[in-house]
């Protein structure tokens, strides 16, 4: 998760604030090749690493929830850091070895053809098909490991009728990885399509908007399925909220320092209760 929360931070940039910059300035792809083409390198080798540790993830969690023992030898303590070469690995290559997905602020999505809704457009010579792999692989791998995470789930919730607070914290680990899977399998679907066939705008643009919520809305999910990551924030918000209060208050309850003439300085305190 911390892994993907790092690509979460490195992408948000890409595909949100700079795609949106893009679209008000109406940015193509001919009028600033190079920052295109490396925004576009940086934005796909993101969408790889985050997709593969997705996948990863789905593992992990389909382990915990049907044989807790592998789960342990294969993912406790370092070996988790080994597992996360292989998406590591995925970035590094996609940045530097393939085609860039280029973003088009006329259809509010990434493209690999930067003449896509031109009369040159031509989808099989700008084709990235280790694209079309990478996503079509995602979409039917990550479907089957969470039939598997819910049959499972379905399992212990029959076999145990005094739902113990591990397994309530595996349902609350598996939902937030089941929201992350979703938006990751509705993305890859629609980008895959648009890339060689028609699609409506709509659907252009609700491809891309998953894209971003895949990277953006994680945290509002965390927020709103467990509890006990709600109460540590409200908790930190309402520490900084009223040490301001305090700090304030103590702030205009000191006076200047008087000083007279041939007197030394000295300071007119009133009396602070706490």
């Amino acid at each position: 998760m911390f892994w993907i929360g790092v690509l979460d931070i490195m992408e948000i940039p890409n595909i949100n604030i700079l795609a949106g910059y893009s679209t008000i300035t109406g940015d193509f792809f001919c009028l600033n090749p190079i920052w295109n083409y490396v925004l576009g390198s940086v934005s796909l080798a993101n969408w790889f690493g985050a997709s593969y540790a997705a996948i990863l993830l789905a593992i992990n969690r389909c382990l915990e929830t049907c044989a807790p023992r592998y789960a342990s030898k294969l993912f406790d303590g370092k070996k988790t850091l080994v597992w996360l070469l292989f998406p590591t690995g995925f970035w590094f290559y996609t940045l530097l070895f393939q085609l860039p997905c280029i973003y088009s602020p006329e259809y509010f999505a990434c493209f690999f053809d930067p003449y896509f809704g031109t009369e040159f457009h031509d989808p099989i010579k700008f084709a990235n098909y280790y694209h079309a792999f990478h996503d079509t692989f995602v979409f039917v791998v990550l479907i089957i490991l969470y039939v598997i995470i819910c049959i499972g789930i379905w399992v212990k919730y029959k076999q145990v009728k005094s739902h113990s607070t591990a397994i309530k914290q595996q349902r609350i680990m598996n939902i937030q990885s089941t929201v992350i899977c979703i938006q990751t399998v509705i993305a890859c679907a629609i980008y895959v399509y648009m890339q060689f066939f028609y699609a409506p705008r709509f659907v252009i643009a609700m491809g891309h908007i998953f894209w971003q919520a895949l990277h953006g809305d994680i945290a509002f999910v965390y927020l709103i399925v467990n509890a006990s990551l709600r109460k540590a924030v409200r908790k930190t918000f309402l520490k900084i909220f009223c040490s301001k209060n305090t700090t304030k208050l103590v702030a205009q309850q000191v006076r200047p320092l008087k000083q007279t003439q041939g007197t030394v300085p000295t300071a007119d305190l009133q009396n602070i209760t706490t």
